[in-house]
């Protein structure tokens, strides 16, 4: 586990080193309580021929790891896909706004030149009008 943690990148290997020191503190603590409470012969009584395979277990802890790591990359890579779209989003967003805006602009100044137009159009008529009766 050691050798797989000095290969990690440094903040997953600051994380995970006071766990692997709690795991190897345990161990220790664990084989002085066996050592401490069962003898040898008795050892061997109770294990038969099943003995612990610390190999075993540590290639088990190890693929452990690599699938932990495995899963942590893979959310990683889909935090990063998901910043990407929202960046996306977010651009599209301000160029709606920014087209909404001056649609906006447009259609107030056109309204304006139909409001000038219509005073002009008024005034027109009633000199029409004038002209008509004369």
């Amino acid at each position: 586990m050691e050798v797989e943690l000095s290969s990690l990148a440094q903040p997953i290997r600051t994380r995970l080193t006071p766990r692997l020191r709690s795991f190897k503190e345990e161990i220790k603590k664990v084989r002085r309580d066996l050592t401490k409470h069962v003898g040898q012969s008795d050892r061997d009584q109770l294990l038969g021929s099943h003995v612990v395979d610390f190999e075993v277990a540590s290639q088990d802890q190890r693929s452990r790891l690599l699938h932990g790591t495995e899963r942590l990359q893979e959310s990683s890579r889909r935090m990063d896909e998901a910043r990407r779209i929202a960046l996306e989003t977010e651009a599209i967003g301000i160029n709606t706004i920014e087209t909404l805006a001056g649609q906006r602009e447009q259609i107030l100044r056109t309204r304006d030149r139909l409001s000038t137009a219509d005073t002009w159009i008024a005034k027109s008529q009633g000199v029409l009008k004038g002209m008509q009766r004369r």
